[in-house]
């Protein structure tokens, strides 16, 4: 099994690293990617581990990075790049800054927009850590009382804020993680067409333009993609020669979804229909 879209608690997950690599060796997965939130850090910690011979493990450097095309908000995996380039390394502190100053708007914008008002001490604690992110804050807001799903809270109090300010160019990262080595996949898809009511004529032309810029991959086989998804983005896949990614997009106790969870109707794709394993820097 292969799973290339898993996030630890170092950004919105709530597995440390070296769990999660032994649930993923527990579970079968041969080969997987920790595709934390706008930072490459957790790379050099696996590196470290599979290094020294403590699991039996394929693993991919990977990140999730947040960032805008032509007004359009969307995530984008990069995979298989060199954790020590210095073109790296920049994006990736700049990222985790920007991260920053997006949370502290959320703040802001949940006090004067909806008059909720997270706790200094809670948005220090929110601020302390290596990535905060939304569910963070959702979960500080339920000790406030706001007792609902965290995703109905983000939905609800945060995805109404214009942050694209905060996000780095989709642009800038496909050149940055080529140059390293890496390859850039369009993360789920599904979630862009939904945020920008896109239909498929509107996002196979959003696509077109991003491989125009270097996206080398699209996220095909992601746990939110039923049957018609899956299907409708390996065509894209196809009609703009993009290798295929895909990946549970794990949060452990954060999200319901299990890890090498690949798509939303239990269809586990085989190791050669993800194609862009044939397209990356091998790590270990």
């Amino acid at each position: 099994m292969v799973d290339l879209h898993i996030h630890s608690n170092m950004s919105d997950g709530t597995d440390a690293l070296e769990e999660l690599l032994e649930k993923a060796v527990a579970i079968g997965i041969k080969t997987l990617s920790v595709t934390d939130h706008d930072d490459i850090r957790s790379a050099a910690v696996i590196l470290s581990a599979l290094k020294a011979g403590l699991f039996p493990i394929e693993f991919i450097t990977g990140a999730e990075f947040a960032s805008v095309y032509q007004n359009h908000n969307m995530h984008l995996l990069a995979y298989g790049f060199d954790p020590e380039s210095d073109g790296m390394k920049l994006l990736g502190m700049e990222a985790a800054h920007l991260r920053r100053q997006r949370i502290m708007a959320m703040f802001e914008h949940l006090s004067f927009v909806h008059d909720i008002i997270i706790p200094e001490e809670a948005q220090a604690e929110i601020l302390y850590r290596i990535i905060p992110g939304k569910i963070h804050i959702a979960a500080a807001a339920k000790k406030l009382g706001y007792d609902m799903p965290r995703r109905d809270f983000i939905a609800n109090f945060l995805n109404d804020i214009e942050d694209r300010q905060y996000k780095i160019n989709a642009e800038r990262i496909i050149r940055t993680v080529t140059e390293a080595g890496g390859i850039v996949s369009m993360a789920h898809p599904i979630e862009t067409q939904k945020e920008h009511k896109l239909d498929l004529t509107q996002l196979s032309g959003l696509i077109k333009k991003l491989k125009g810029e270097g996206l080398g991959a699209i996220e095909v086989f992601h746990s939110s993609h039923g049957r018609a998804e899956v299907a409708e983005y390996r065509k894209f896949a196809q009609k703009y020669d993009l290798k295929v990614s895909g990946g549970s997009d794990y949060h452990g106790t954060n999200k319901t979804v299990p890890l090498a969870g690949l798509t939303a109707y239990g269809y586990v794709p085989r190791r050669n229909e993800l194609t862009v394993l044939s397209n990356y820097q091998k790590n270990f």
